[in-house]
């Protein structure tokens, strides 16, 4: 066999092995906030909290320090727009803060830090840390498959859920109509799709959540709550390769 077609071989096999090794992100045993963002492309007061969260890609305490997360609601919908990323799920998630207290109103563009109401994004040159022990939460990638298991200190277990999102990046949306009508709206960590796991033991094994979205440019968001109370207790996340 001539040596070239010999190295080219070699070569495929690396990236195929590499392709397919396992992944894994990890919160460590301090708190990883989530940064959640309720926004829609019919809102015109939207997209400069798009921007804004879209411009923590670069952020070099990403995933360590803070997961953001752009939930696409859809009860704009009705103005003329159809969201493409927008979910009922979405709306859901927002209207259940609503319902346990952790929001005053239900609105977009709407922030939740660490489970609490944030009004004060737009003024922030950097993220408050937390400073506080939640307990380590792993998170394992496997060609689809995922395996969870959170480290704490609370003893008997109490039932948690693993929320698991799809994120995607640099997606453009041109607006024919509704209140952005004519803009070409760009949007990053959008939530593509979400899947939750009910545990009785802080061990999970779930399937990677799928999406009919195309995007280049992915990562995976995991978090962990109470059963009926969406308020993130640990979070981590990554890019996928």
């Amino acid at each position: 066999m001539p040596l070239k077609l010999t190295l080219l071989i070699l070569i495929c096999s690396v990236f195929s092995l590499s392709a397919q090794a396992d992944v894994t992100f990890s919160s460590g045993p301090s708190k990883v906030p989530l940064l959640e963002l309720y926004t829609s492309e019919g809102c015109s007061s939207c997209p400069p909290a798009d921007n804004w969260i879209g411009r923590l890609k670069d952020y070099p305490k990403l995933w360590q320090q803070v997961v953001p997360l752009a939930f696409h609601v859809d009860y704009w919908n009705y103005l003329g727009w159809h969201d493409p990323f927008a979910t009922s799920q979405n709306s859901q998630r927002q209207y259940r803060y609503k319902h346990n207290g952790n929001l005053n109103a239900v609105y977009t563009p709407g922030f939740v830090y660490n489970g609490k109401e944030s009004r004060g994004w737009f003024h922030r040159s950097s993220l408050p840390e937390i400073n506080e022990d939640a307990g380590n939460l792993s998170v394992t990638l496997s060609g689809k498959q995922i395996t969870a298991s959170f480290d704490s200190s609370e003893q008997p277990f109490k039932p948690l859920l693993l929320n698991i999102a799809l994120l995607g990046f640099d997606l453009q949306t041109r607006v024919p109509a509704g209140e952005n009508k004519g803009k070409i709206l760009l949007h990053n960590f959008v939530v593509l799709s979400h899947n939750t796991s009910l545990s009785k033991n802080n061990q999970w094994r779930v399937t990677l959540p799928t999406t009919a979205v195309n995007s280049q440019k992915t990562a995976l968001a995991a978090w962990v709550s109470d059963a009926d109370n969406p308020t993130p207790i640990q979070a981590t996340g990554g890019w996928l390769p």
